[in-house]
């Protein structure tokens, strides 16, 4: 799954463009495992916090579970070009017809929301936390610097914006990975 990831960003783009290649023949093996989707999902499984200890990365329906759905499909499927963004990877799968356009849509707002709320509580804390501030000031700063950036205004608060989005997400996962 790491080397879904693998791009040339500088130096000698013969050697990148070499590593890229290498890579083929991992992808094939690993799509005709029979044994691949059940070894992603206990992967992902190992990565998950305790219940009680939200993280935008690794909690179920956080933005792991975005970027294993797409690194999943993109190797099971045969997707010759892996790399760009998680939201390029995402809506490559649905041009594949791997995976369906509200999915993809789900997926790229949680990701966009999520990775948001992380970077502004990086902003208002001045360093990264898995989760929410702990006091309420930081709490609203965090809110409201969000829904600025998103043009949104969370009703049901911040942290019940992210529960709800963080479920849905692991419905679309759920539904899409499935042994």
């Amino acid at each position: 799954m790491t080397y879904t990831k693998l791009r040339f960003l500088g130096g000698s783009r013969s050697l990148g463009e070499l590593a890229l290649a290498k890579t083929k023949p991992l992808f094939e093996r690993f799509a005709a495992d029979p044994n691949f989707l059940a070894a992603v999902l206990e992967m992902r499984t190992r990565l998950e916090p305790e219940a009680q200890d939200y993280s935008f990365k690794t909690s179920a329906g956080a933005i792991y579970d975005i970027d294993f759905i797409s690194g999943f499909l993109l190797v099971k499927y045969g997707i010759r070009e892996k790399g760009g963004t998680l939201r390029d990877r995402l809506w490559r799968c649905t041009e594949a017809g791997i995976l369906e356009r509200t999915d993809a849509a789900t997926l790229d707002h949680a990701a966009e929301f999520l990775r948001t709320v992380d970077h502004m509580v990086r902003l208002v804390s001045g360093r990264a936390h898995k989760w929410l501030p702990a006091t309420e000031h930081a709490r609203q700063v965090t809110e409201n610097l969000t829904g600025e950036i998103l043009k949104r205004h969370f009703d049901i608060g911040l942290e019940a914006e992210l529960l709800g989005t963080m479920r849905e997400v692991r419905g679309v996962y759920e539904r899409v990975l499935t042994v």
